[in-house]
């Protein structure tokens, strides 16, 4: 009798232990990780054919009201959906993301963030981006110590390092912690009207083949205001020179070549 009896419950834990796996349903994301631009894709199996399952999106931290997204199972118990799409206050958030059959009552979880604020950074600008002079009178760029792209902290990176600058390339390899690509297209003299375009293009070109999220500085326009024309009014000048304002770059040129060099950063993917 206790030898039947042991069989019975055997046979019995194995079919609703069979049952119970069948019926596993799960949920998943392709990536861990998100930059800001991301299409995060939902899926999983499990699920009763073509029931309704609601998939809810918590964030923390953040007072954002859940995200709900609703999906249909197909004829396999398959689910999926790509309709959410990681945004720029999304960063150094987890989301917990619960799916919920409504027929069958199953239910399963995974998480993911936006943790990574960049993996690689450039700089536009002139000799202050370029760090003119910045740690000794040497008449030279000095480019470890500018405030953009600096970077002598070494391994410590939630540090300023020996200048005390802490710079934007130091931030970030402390957010991520670890290193980051540091490139600097900036060029002492540079100007809004002569240089900005061009360096532009050359940090889109940079960043599109340098691992994402990317991050760009630009400060630039100090050397457009720049003149030795000693008379306000009155000079020889012309075209994107105003001859009634010491010569300086016009407000026309400015905006103009401002808006052909950000033409060329927009393109840059997955950048901030």
């Amino acid at each position: 009798m206790n030898l039947r009896r042991s069989l019975y419950l055997l046979i019995l834990t194995l079919v609703l232990g069979t049952g119970a796996l069948a019926h596993a349903a799960s949920i998943e994301t392709d990536k861990d990780d998100y930059t800001p631009g991301e299409t995060v894709i939902m899926f999983g199996s499990g699920w009763e054919p073509f029931e309704t399952v609601e998939l809810v999106l918590q964030q923390t931290p953040g007072t954002f009201d859940d995200r709900v997204f609703i999906t249909v199972a197909n004829a396999d118990g398959d689910i999926l959906d790509d309709t959410f799409q990681v945004e720029w206050h999304h960063y150094h958030a987890s989301f917990l993301l619960i799916a919920t059959g409504q027929s069958s009552g199953f239910s399963a979880e995974t998480t993911f963030t936006d943790g990574i604020l960049a993996e690689s950074i450039d700089a536009i600008g002139d000799s202050i981006t370029r760090g003119f002079n910045a740690n000794s009178c040497a008449y030279g760029d000095q480019v470890a110590f500018n405030f953009a792209t600096g970077d002598n902290h070494g391994t410590s990176y939630c540090s300023s390092g020996s200048d005390s600058t802490f710079s934007h390339a130091e931030r970030l390899e402390c957010a991520k912690p670890g290193e980051i690509i540091n490139l600097n297209d900036a060029a002492s003299g540079g100007t809004m009207r002569g240089d900005f375009a061009a360096q532009s293009a050359t940090a889109r070109a940079n960043l599109s083949g340098a691992a994402g999220p990317r991050y760009v500085t630009v400060f630039m326009g100090h050397n457009d205001l720049c003149s030795n024309t000693e008379n306000k009014t009155g000079n020889g000048c012309s075209g994107d020179q105003d001859p009634n304002n010491y010569c300086r770059t016009t407000n026309a040129a400015f905006e103009r070549e401002l808006r052909e060099g950000m033409d060329q950063l927009i393109q840059i993917p997955s950048s901030r």
